[in-house]
């Protein structure tokens, strides 16, 4: 099919598109494998070849613009130390007693307004009540909250029962 010659040629070829040996080898090797798949009645072999050439490597940099990566010499690495994760390990504990606190109303007033970023206009119309009623609603939820869990003997005894877990 391809002579030695040939094979060279389409080489420098791949290697002119890619400019990276390994790369360019790659770039042939799927070439030809496409080339030798198709069923098309291939008379001029080597000018069908560099068209196959092309496309692929026309195919290859499309799927290499879409897809971002980052190479892990350059990645940043998140060091944690014991206190950070026993602080994460607290705010998800004290979240969970929030929440079962809350009433299922006040839950999801509080999860539209602070988890999705809903407006109180927002969360009006969608749980059909007064907008007033919402503000005032998220004002008790936080005026209860911070009486229940700022006073500093719970915050000490949450982080007891936070370590005895």
């Amino acid at each position: 099919m391809f002579d030695q010659a040939e094979l060279n040629r389409l080489y420098r070829f791949c290697y002119s598109l890619v400019v990276n040996e390994t790369a360019a080898y790659d770039l042939l090797q799927n070439s030809l494998e496409k080339f030798l798949k198709s069923d098309k009645n291939k008379e001029n072999n080597l000018g069908f070849m560099y068209q196959v050439i092309r496309h692929q490597f026309i195919d290859d940099y499309r799927k290499q613009s879409k897809q971002h990566t980052i190479p892990f010499e350059e990645q940043d690495y998140i060091d944690f130390d014991v206190k950070t994760l026993e602080s994460i390990s607290i705010n998800e504990d004290l979240t969970q007693q929030i929440l079962e606190y809350l009433d299922p109303l006040e839950r999801e007033i509080l999860f539209y307004w602070a988890v999705e970023g809903y407006t109180t206009q927002q969360i009006a119309e969608m749980l059909a009540m007064p907008k007033g009623t919402v503000l005032s609603k998220i004002y008790r939820m936080r005026q209860r909250i911070k009486q229940q869990f700022n006073d500093p003997q719970d915050q000490a005894s949450l982080h007891n029962e936070a370590h005895k877990k």
